[in-house]
């Protein structure tokens, strides 16, 4: 098995081994790692990642599945670590084990030396939408709470533009993007004036993500009646199996979702090795 770097104006030719956040990486014009595993002359693998304070993050590691198990996914990473030699970093690698084939990382990586860490947040939480807290006492429904569907467009737009020149939580492609379930997703209007929402997507691994949630709003309580709102209108659109995920960014975030998800445990995993 053979491992190649592939000079940046080359790096484009593995996209299709790759997420696509290497992609996005890459069209923004910045410096990006690519690796390109070998079996004679055909591409079976590839790792992308970047560099930022010394901590190198792997942002993609994928091998054939009929190329696994053959030292592919090994070879990329020993590759990666002989780069890196002497330079002080840190390699880290962080994923969720939403399905079978991220699962088989966590014993991938110990494998290879690297150690886990707790992951607080930004961190998944994820359940079956049935198990979904959908009410509480004292959290009455609130006109004010709409879903996106019910919002025009260019309300949402300019709420989207806020949001990412504020730094805000935003979903790819901005509260309008292609992924984002508007019947699902919900706001609190006041007046033209969005305090908060909640962005929810589907993708093509068959499960909601929320990965997006702001306020404003002082008041918790109008907080969580938003939130109700999502998960109601989850319940009433998504078979009881589907699985839900949400993104927790701060410890408010974390509570909110841990009560609202049951106290399920985070699905985010994070594996560490230092190059010396």
């Amino acid at each position: 098995m053979k491992v190649v770097s592939l000079p940046k104006e080359q790096a484009m030719n593995a996209a299709g081994l790759m997420d696509p956040e290497v992609t996005r990486i890459l069209a923004k014009g910045l410096p990006v790692t690519v690796l390109l595993a070998l079996d004679g002359h055909r591409a079976v693998g590839a790792l992308g990642g970047a560099i930022n304070n010394k901590v190198f993050d792997i942002v993609s590691l994928f091998v054939e599945p009929e190329s696994r198990r053959k030292g592919a996914g090994r070879s990329l990473i020993n590759t990666l670590t002989g780069l890196l030699k002497d330079s002080d970093t840190m390699i880290r690698a962080q994923f969720n084990i939403e399905n079978e084939e991220n699962r088989t990382l966590e014993s991938f990586f110990p494998a290879l030396g690297f150690e886990r860490e707790t992951v607080d947040y930004p961190a998944y939480y994820a359940v079956n939408v049935e198990e979904l807290l959908d009410s509480v006492e004292g959290v009455d429904k609130n006109s004010d709470i709409k879903s996106f569907s019910e919002i025009p467009g260019a309300v949402l737009r300019r709420t989207s533009n806020k949001s990412i020149d504020a730094g805000l939580p935003v979903p790819e492609g901005g509260l309008l993007g292609a992924g984002v379930d508007p019947e699902v997703s919900s706001l609190s209007i006041r007046e033209d004036n969005v305090e908060a929402y909640v962005a929810a997507e589907y993708g093509k691994d068959q499960m909601v993500k929320i990965p997006a949630m702001w306020s404003s709003l002082s008041d918790p309580r109008k907080m969580l009646a938003m939130l109700f709102n999502t998960t109601n209108a989850l319940k009433d659109k998504y078979p009881p199996k589907t699985k839900v995920a949400a993104l927790a960014i701060s410890p408010a975030s974390q509570r909110v979702i841990r009560y609202m998800f049951n106290d399920n445990e985070t699905i985010s995993r994070s594996f560490v090795l230092p190059v010396v």
